[in-house]
This record gives structure tokens, sequence and C-alpha cells, in this order.
């Protein structure tokens, strides 16, 4: 019986003392990946906005008029607007090392993990940016 009291209050003091810069990184790393998987599902509606852009722009091909020259600059500017928060999550993910704690220290890892962080939240901000304006100009080109 003494055997089985000082096995679990061993336990129990291993377990109430966690290290606070491993909290923070799993806690960082935990708020990374929710602002991911936030914006992540929305990639193919940027695929489908700029394709939809797209479609719009070559209607207006033929028109060789001042305003529809106008017209198809703007397109193609929201086109980029898309293309590149596509690619800024591409890159992000490509970027991303969801064990870098495992070989680099904890100040390093939590350093790591916070500009992840920001740039993962840059990310969402532009997606959603290029997002918005994209329903805009297909809701304008109607």
């Amino acid at each position: 019986m003494k055997k089985l009291i000082f096995i679990l209050t061993m336990a129990g003091l291993i377990s109430s003392c966690s290290d606070p810069k491993m909290e923070k990184i799993d806690s960082l790393k935990d708020e990374c990946i929710s602002i991911h998987d936030e914006v992540m599902p929305r990639m193919g509606e940027m695929v489908e906005l700029s394709s939809g852009i797209k479609e719009i722009r070559i209607k207006l091909d033929s028109d060789t008029s001042d305003s529809a020259h106008l017209v198809r600059i703007a397109l193609v500017k929201k086109v980029e607007q898309l293309d590149s928060a596509h690619e800024a999550m591409m890159v992000w993910m490509n970027d991303y090392i969801p064990d870098y704690e495992a070989e680099h220290s904890s100040d390093e890892s939590i350093a790591f993990y916070e500009e992840q962080k920001r740039s993962i939240t840059e990310v969402k901000d532009i997606m959603l940016k290029s997002i918005e304006d994209g329903k805009e100009t297909l809701d304008r080109a109607k």
C-alpha cells in the first residue's frame, strides 16, 4: 500500500512540474494551427473567385474600348491578389515546422512559433481581404 501511495504521489508531482516554456510552445503551436484551420478551407473559394474573375476578363478581351481596357487591368489585379493570398498560404505551410522544438532550444522554439503565428495571422488577413474583394468584384460584374 505504501508503494502505491508513493507512486501516486510521484506521478502527481511529476505532472504538476510542467515546463512553462513548453506550455508556451504548445500554446503558440495550437494558435498557429487554429488560425490555419480557420482559413485553409477557404482556399477553394479563392480559386473559384479567381476563375470567375478570369472568365469575366476573357469576355472583355474582344472589347477594345478604353473603359474595357481599364476594367481588364482591374480584374487582373484582383486575380493577382487572390493568387498571391493562395501562394502566401502555400509558403506558410511549407515553412511551418510542427516539431521545431525537438531540435531547438525552448527560447528558439518560442521565437520561431511566435513568428509563425504572426505570419499565419498575416496570411489570414490577406486571404480574407482577397476573398472579400473578389466577391465584390464578381458582384459588380454581374
